[in-house]
């Protein structure tokens, strides 16, 4: 079942900063892109590569660092240690990864996907490996993968991410 089915509410945000209370706080992270170290990435694409709207649940205080901070790739996941997103607001029960997703926070963020590598299974193997590993490999920037319950967008490089905000804070 999705969060919104199972009885979560808005509620008032939590203090940001100087205490005061702010719902769906907007704070923009900004990337230089004429000034990044392209080596760092797998390839040139990420220049032009297309931008997504996607989304990320997380505990209320990891989503208030990542809005400050900017996102950190995980451990783990079923592509590899990376970023991981879909592309609607609310994560279906079945994509909690058990013991680390927090529910609390829903962060919408603007993301610049690059060359997208979408021929895996559903266990994210493809392109003659698994998952990031393999897309890497292959001059791939991102990974769109369905493991059956459907799409997940995964970045491992955090620059590309060109914004990030609070989109909404849940409560049970």
């Amino acid at each position: 079942g999705l969060l919104g089915v199972m009885g979560w509410e808005e509620e008032i945000a939590p203090p940001v900063g100087n205490g005061s209370w702010v719902t769906n706080a907007s704070t923009e992270i900004d990337v230089d892109w004429d000034n990044m170290d392209m080596a760092t990435m797998s390839s040139s694409s990420l220049q032009w590569g297309p931008v997504m709207t996607l989304y990320h649940t997380t505990a209320v205080r990891w989503a208030n660092d990542i809005v400050k901070e900017g996102f950190r790739p995980g451990h783990g996941g079923w592509c590899g240690g990376a970023i991981y997103f879909i592309d609607h607001p609310y994560l279906p029960r079945s994509k909690f990864a058990p013991g680390v997703t927090e529910a609390g926070a829903i962060l919408e963020a603007k993301v610049r996907m690059g060359r997208m590598a979408t021929h895996f299974d559903r266990h994210c193997k493809g392109y003659g490996g698994h998952g990031k590993w393999a897309a890497q490999h292959r001059g791939y920037d991102s990974i769109r993968f369905n493991p059956g319950d459907g799409n997940e967008f995964i970045i491992w490089h955090p620059s590309q991410v060109v914004s990030v905000r609070i989109w909404k804070i849940l409560h049970h």
